[in-house]
């Protein structure tokens, strides 16, 4: 009750030749304002918060710094010994990605069967070669995409071919339980 008695005097002390006090019910005072005003306009969680507000900034409580500043200089010498290797296996990548694409792009338009089984072969050689690794930013999407387009031309050793492709190209994106054998 006492609490609501400040409140209420906190905001009807500004402006109180414009406000009026009127007894709604048992115990509450409601301040009715017959002019506007833009001081004394706060409803009674504004008027809490503002309480609350002032009484946190007479405790003492303010806002909390820390030191953001780097604890080390430079960089760390581990990562400066590796430049070398990350931009060689950058160059690899690129290599690899682009002998993908080409050998995508062969399967997509061979014109026979033997081109679109040749084509698999190197895709499969390649996926081997490279640690049973696809290149990065490829996805398996790509792969279905242009199977779905061209499987209508395709011949039966090539369909089966293409699906042990595909099925060693799944075992490669899937998230593998670590626990278990990889079988490849």
């Amino acid at each position: 009750m006492a609490l609501r008695l400040i409140v209420l005097a906190a905001v009807v002390g500004p402006c109180a030749a414009g406000f009026r006090s009127v007894a709604v019910a048992r115990h509450t005072a409601v301040a009715v304002s017959r002019t506007p005003c833009a001081v004394c306009a706060v409803d009674r969680r504004g008027a809490a918060l503002g309480v609350v507000g002032g009484m946190l900034l007479a405790s003492g409580a303010g806002p909390s710094w820390a030191d953001t500043q780097a604890i080390m200089e430079g960089t760390m010498k581990g990562f400066d010994d590796d430049e070398a290797r990350r931009a060689a296996f950058l160059k690899k990548q690129k290599a690899y990605k682009k002998a993908w694409r080409k050998e995508l792009a062969n399967f997509e338009y061979a014109t026979s069967d033997d081109e679109a089984m040749v084509a698999i072969n190197a895709l499969t050689k390649m996926v081997k070669e490279n640690g049973m690794e696809i290149p990065e930013g490829v996805r398996k999407m790509d792969l279905d995409q242009v199977y779905k387009r061209v499987k209508p031309n395709l011949g039966k050793n090539v369909r089966l071919a293409f699906g042990e492709f595909d099925r060693v190209v799944g075992s490669v994106v899937t998230v593998k339980d670590l626990r278990a054998d990889d079988g490849l």
